[in-house]
Formats: C-alpha cells, structure tokens, sequence
C-alpha cells in the first residue's frame, strides 16, 4: 500500500503550500492592520471636532435610492437630515415608486415642485417629478437598475463631496464628520472614502440612531458580524494602506463629485474604475473609515464586486490574493478528502501498513485552522481596543464565542 500513502501524503503536502501561503498573506494583512489601526486610536473625536469646526469642510450631497415607501422611509430621511455636518444635503431618488405614493414625504418634509435640472453626469433615468426643501431634493424616476438611479441621484447633487448610502443602512450621527476627515486631512491625494460596516442585528436602535452595540443573538449572525470585521478592519484596512483598495462597501462610500463624472458614474466596478483612471502610484489614496459608524442587517451587505481586469499598479497585492479565493473553494473539499483519506491511512497502520505522516496533518489543522481563527480573533481584538463601543463585556465575548465557525480566505 505504498502507492496509496504516497498519493495521500503528496496530497497533503500540496495543501499545506496553500493554507501556509494564505495564512501569511493573512497574517501580514492582520500586522498592517494593527499596526494603522493602534497608531490612530487617539484621532476619532478629535478628527470630527476638527471636521466641524473647519471653515473649509466640503459640502455633502448624500445620494439615497429607494424602491418603495415603506413605514420607516420617512425616519430614516428625517435622520439622514439630523447628520451632524456643516452643510449637507440629501438626494432621495424614488425609482419606479409612484407619485400618489411620495405624497406622505413630500407633505412630511414640507417640499416643493420644481424643474429637475441634472448636471455633469449623463443618466439614462427618466425623470417624472422633481421636490425640494430645507436640505431635502426628492426626484421621482424610472431607473434601469439601481446603478442608474445612483446616478441620476450624483446628476441631482450640488456639492463638491457625495455620499452613498442604502436605505437599510443606520447612521451614527457624527457619520458624515468621520468619513470626510481623510478628505482634510490629505486633501490633495484623497479622491474617495469607503466605511466599515457593523452588523445591527441586536443592536438597540432608536429615532435611526444605534444606541447599544450588541452582538446578535444567533450564532450564525455572529459568524456573520465577525466576517464583517474581518473584512473590513483587517483586509479593507491593511489594502487601503497598501493602497489596494477594491472592495468599496455600498453602505456608506464618499467621492469627489468630479471624480464620479469623469469616471461616467457608480457602478459595480468603481474602484478599479478609479485606479485605472489615475493610473495607480502614490498620488491619490482610496481611504478606508474602520470607525463603528454604520450599521446594517446581516443578509443585506452589498460590497461592491470586482471585475476580471485588475490594474497592474495594484496587480501585486491584488492578484495572488484573487488566486487564493478562486482556490478556496477546491481547497477545502480536498481538505475533507484527504482527512478522509488520511483516516483511512490510520485504520492501515492499526494492520501493520505504513501510515500517513502525522506532520502533515499536524500542519493542515495549524495552517488551515488555527491561523484563520487566530486572525478573526485579531480582527475582533482590534475592535474592542481601538474604538470600545461595546458598553457590556459579555458582548464581544459572544462573539468571541464564534470565532471557531469562521475562518479561510476572506
């Protein structure tokens, strides 16, 4: 039975290569992570204060698109408006909603018809009305998909900065402040910011404000909110330094409204969109926000999606790590199969064979188990000591508890 532990062993030997690469580009990705996220532990309050304060802090238009109005529309408008931000506007975009049906919002809000002019941006949604009123824009239009109502959304806008949100998203109410500090705090190399989203699941929420973090209570949510942070704090966090953003979460994103209209508007591809049009190098910078400032339901996450080409600027960070997820997948059913196998080896040695070698497997469990783990726990870590918005201890401890259920390549 030499033959057989041969092939199994040469099996698991190539599954260590794998899990071994992708543990340390995980682990590298965790140290930057750290590294970014201690240095700027003490900045949070003060970078608002400063946002606020600022006489030259950029206007906002943030950009919400909905589909229908339902009970909590008009909340989730009201707290949009209640931002604490110098100026600010908000740019609702009914898509396919009927008129009869704004009437509640447009009376709510004490609106206004007027002629929907749209600028620097072509859009092919068809415009049927058009309100306004104390910071308020509400245009009624039939979109193609929800990238088309976007942008007849950024074609509405009047300030230099736009804000993209979602319906379902919950806002901190010093949103606005964070997200715009990167843009003064390097005010010639910043073209876009892009949030960390938290998951709300259990979170109290109250007037569209969370007001205690909490973790959720099913344990597959908790799984969940953890692949967030992973997601967000180490892997958008430590590419955002390296400056290999690609992923922009659709929750909460800014860009410079020119930089949109050159680029022909949202879309799924944005972020590559924006490398390949500046050409990549150190002149411009994708800034991830990893502060707990947005908040939304598992399930309804909407990162952005990455195309096949990726810019060659990029290309190193980006492209082995692609490889990595396009493998993960064939990596971990062989993993089932060769611990199969490897067990069918044991039974072998009990009747005198050789077996498997134990290494191998000592190796499997380290690099495809512990690791993964130990870098999601890292992820919460940083969480709980960088911005410490748990108000009870027993709440990252529950989701400590979920830590074994996720791991791979994120």
């Amino acid at each position: 039975m030499d033959w057989f532990v041969t092939l199994v062993d040469g099996l698991g030997w190539a599954l260590v290569l794998y899990y071994l690469v992708a543990a340390l580009g995980a682990l590298a990705l965790t140290l930057i992570a750290a590294a970014t996220l201690l240095r700027r532990r003490r900045a949070g309050e003060d970078a608002d204060e400063e946002a606020f304060a600022n006489p030259f802090s950029p206007a906002v238009s943030i950009i919400l698109t909905v589909q229908d109005i339902g009970p909590d529309t008009g909340e989730r408008i009201r707290a949009l408006l209640g931002l604490r931000y110098p100026r600010l506007e908000v740019v609702v975009v009914a898509d396919g909603v009927p008129e009869a049906d704004l009437a509640p919002i447009v009376e709510r809000f004490g609106l206004n018809p007027r002629l929907w002019i749209g600028a620097g941006l072509k859009t092919s949604a068809r415009v049927t009305g058009c309100w306004s009123g104390r910071g308020l824009t509400l245009v009624a239009a039939t979109a193609k998909n929800d990238t088309d109502a976007l942008n007849c959304g950024i074609a509405t806008a009047r300030h230099p900065l736009v804000c993209l949100t979602r319906i379902e998203a919950v806002l901190d109410g010093s949103a606005l402040l964070t997200m715009v500090a990167p843009f003064l705090d390097d005010p010639g190399r910043v073209v876009a910011a892009a949030s960390v989203p938290r998951a709300l699941d259990g979170s109290k929420v109250v007037a569209g404000r969370v007001t205690e973090a909490r973790a959720p209570e099913r344990l597959e949510d908790r799984r969940g909110a953890l692949a967030l942070l992973r997601r967000g704090l180490i892997n958008g966090v430590a590419r955002s330094r390296l400056n290999a953003t690609t992923d922009l979460p659709a929750e909460l994103s800014v860009y410079r409204r020119e930089l949109l209209s050159g680029l022909g508007g949202a879309g799924p591809d944005l972020a590559l969109r924006i490398h390949g049009s500046l050409k990549g190098g150190d002149g411009y910078r994708i800034a991830i926000v990893p502060d707990p400032i947005v908040w939304v339901p598992l399930g309804r996450s909407a990162h952005v999606v990455r195309r096949r080409s990726v810019p060659g600027p990029i290309s190193l960070v980006e492209t082995p790590w692609r490889l990595l997820r396009i493998l993960a997948p064939w990596a971990n059913r062989l993993l089932f199969v060769y611990l199969g196998l490897a067990a069918v080896g044991g039974v072998l040695a009990l009747t005198g064979h050789d077996g498997v070698n134990p290494a191998v497997v000592l190796l499997l469990l380290a690099f495809a188990g512990l690791v993964p783990m130990t870098v999601t726990a890292a992820g919460l870590a940083l969480e709980v000591l960088a911005f410490r918005h748990y108000d009870r201890v027993r709440e990252p401890v529950r989701l400590l508890a979920a830590v074994p259920l996720h791991g791979g390549v994120s």
